[in-house]
């Protein structure tokens, strides 16, 4: 892609949907140290200085959509203008919190939906338990398809990828700025979610978070350990939903430059430390 075609953009919220909505709502709020408030009487917002989550009714660990901010209203035009060149249908945004009549939504190739805004970010926690909304991460039984969408339509760049010993593309990593991803996708047997990710400041803040979580008898299910795409340090958890949540720090920082990496499918490349969750 050519870079002086780059729109740089961040995640910035997600919806999550469940059966169970304000009982997952109050789980975010206790575990996660979030603000819980209801809106438009039918979403639950979950927030806290650098990271929000809206939470609804409906069919349990399922994505509802995911919203993304461009660095300036300019880059939001820019990119409502190459989705209408790739005749990419271009629908109202679906987000609650996305209000301003420039914000828009869209779907990708599985149907997941995407909302786009050129809002201010919020604020990072100055406590020592920051945790910013980072990444999120789906699954889908044919991946190609959405690695063209994502990198040819709404413009993010490859990071890495891994591939089995034929070739097949097994993961993609997707960046919309410096940080190492924002977005990856995993072949797997089925569309769904597959995890969304909190950056914390560094090992001590991963230390203090799983400090916390034992206060509130919240086990971790993978991890501690350290990927080989982004190079970060992690752990993971379920939420009451079994909802994965990723907690990481000191995800890579990548030059323009920089080569695609190809790493091979296995255990070590999902985890450098040891266990890989290999998806099925």
């Amino acid at each position: 892609m050519d870079n002086s075609k780059v729109i740089s953009m961040q995640l910035d919220h997600i919806l999550l949907e469940s059966e169970t909505p304000q009982a997952l709502a109050d789980f975010y709020g206790l575990v996660m140290k979030m603000d819980v408030e209801v809106k438009d009487e039918s979403y639950w917002l979950c927030s806290a200085p650098g990271r929000k989550v809206l939470i609804s009714d409906g069919k349990s660990k399922s994505l509802g959509f995911s919203a993304f901010r461009c660095e300036s209203q300019e880059s939001l035009e820019r990119l409502r203008r190459r989705m209408a060149e790739s005749d990419t249908e271009i629908l109202p945004s679906v987000s609650p919190l996305l209000i301003s009549e420039s914000d828009f939504s869209t779907r990708d190739p599985d149907g997941n939906l995407l909302c786009f805004t050129a809002t201010k970010a919020d604020g990072i926690a100055s406590d020592k338990l920051s945790a910013r909304l980072q990444h999120v991460v789906v699954a889908t039984d044919d991946i190609k398809p959405m690695l063209r969408f994502y990198r040819d339509v709404i413009g993010f760049r490859l990071s890495d990828q891994v591939e089995d010993e034929d070739g097949n593309l097994k993961v993609v990593f997707l960046r919309g700025d410096c940080e190492h991803h924002c977005f990856a996708i995993f072949a797997a047997s089925s569309k769904r979610l597959d995890h969304h990710c909190y950056e914390t400041g560094g090992w001590d803040q991963v230390r203090d978070w799983a400090d916390r979580l034992a206060e509130h008898n919240i086990p971790i299910v993978w991890g501690p350990g350290r990927h080989g795409p982004g190079h970060n340090l992690f752990f993971m958890i379920n939420d009451i939903d079994g909802n994965w949540l990723e907690f990481s720090a000191d995800l890579e920082l990548i030059k323009a430059d920089r080569p695609v990496g190809v790493w091979e499918h296995c255990e070590k490349t999902l985890n450098q430390w040891g266990k890989g969750k290999i998806r099925i």
